[in-house]
């Protein structure tokens, strides 16, 4: 049975006793869930997820799955100003327009650029001078070109990254490659996306990936992650991807999202477990 976290000095704790906890499922959806598996987990507020459980570290992999309008690139660019102020967030986008990318981007005070690197990005630059964070955009607009435009840009932006990784002084980061998909098949990048999956963590490069259909999502995106957040899915094929995961019981996993509701989550933290040595989960609810 997965164990709820417990607060210690107003703060969750995996592992912690069976409780009441603050929320849970509903009496139908809990129902649902347990009617495959016996389970009974804590949902938290996003402000709790936040303040008490979000506990990031340079290099890990972070991996969202959800549809369209899922919520999952607003809950990615919260998440992101939750990281420490020495690791750079990077984001990669390959949408002409995206009001979500806009208005974080402004939130945040992030830089869009369309060229890397940019020069203010230099660590010569006094760190007071940098924005922090990096929001790469190339201008698009022309279907003969856009994808070689972008191609380009986002292989310097990995490229660049690994480098400096590589150094014996090197500049912690977090790529978030929203359409990861895109990138890796209408792009051709998976080369640059596999390379910082395997190797990225070691070196405080990770690799925040977000996807629409976990069907369609590279393998290492599941299997290196170290947070997952998975919104609701009915396609039972694509919920049967989650058993590459790890660790969790699939059956379980599939149980849970194919009952949550709008702009919920169910997050999994692999660095975490529960008293059976399970990976620590909780849901997150819409606020």
């Amino acid at each position: 049975m997965a164990q709820q976290p417990q607060r210690d000095g107003g703060r969750f704790v995996p592992g912690g006793p069976p409780g009441p906890g603050r929320g849970h499922l509903g009496p139908r959806a809990l129902r649902r869930v347990r009617a495959e598996t016996p389970v009974d987990i804590t949902t938290l507020s996003r402000r709790e997820l936040l303040d008490q459980v979000w506990d990031y570290r340079a290099g890990d992999h972070v991996t969202f799955v959800g549809r369209t309008q899922s919520g999952k690139s607003t809950l990615a660019f919260q998440l992101l100003a939750r990281i420490p102020e020495a690791v750079v967030p990077i984001v990669l986008v390959m949408k002409p327009r995206d009001p979500t990318v806009t208005r974080w981007t402004k939130q945040l005070k992030f830089k869009r650029t369309a060229v890397w690197p940019p020069v203010r990005a230099s660590r010569r630059v006094p760190r007071q001078y940098r924005p922090p964070g990096w929001v790469v955009w190339p201008s698009l607009g022309n279907i003969e070109t856009d994808d070689d435009a972008t191609r380009a840009l986002f292989h310097r932006v990995m490229a660049d990254s690994y480098a400096q990784a590589a150094r014996r002084s090197p500049e912690d980061r977090a790529i978030f490659a929203d359409e990861v998909v895109g990138i890796s098949m209408q792009l051709g990048l998976k080369r640059d996306l596999d390379r910082l999956w395997m190797q990225g963590a070691g070196m405080g490069l990770g690799l925040w990936a977000g996807a629409q259909r976990p069907f369609e999502l590279p393998q290492h995106g599941l299997s290196q992650a170290m947070h997952l957040f998975l919104a609701r899915d009915d396609d039972k094929r694509n919920r049967e991807r989650f058993g590459e995961i790890g660790g969790p019981d699939p059956d379980m996993i599939m149980s849970i999202t194919s009952s949550l509701g709008q702009h919920q989550f169910l997050y999994i933290n692999r660095t975490g477990t529960d008293r059976n040595g399970m990976p620590f989960m909780v849901i997150v609810a819409a606020r």
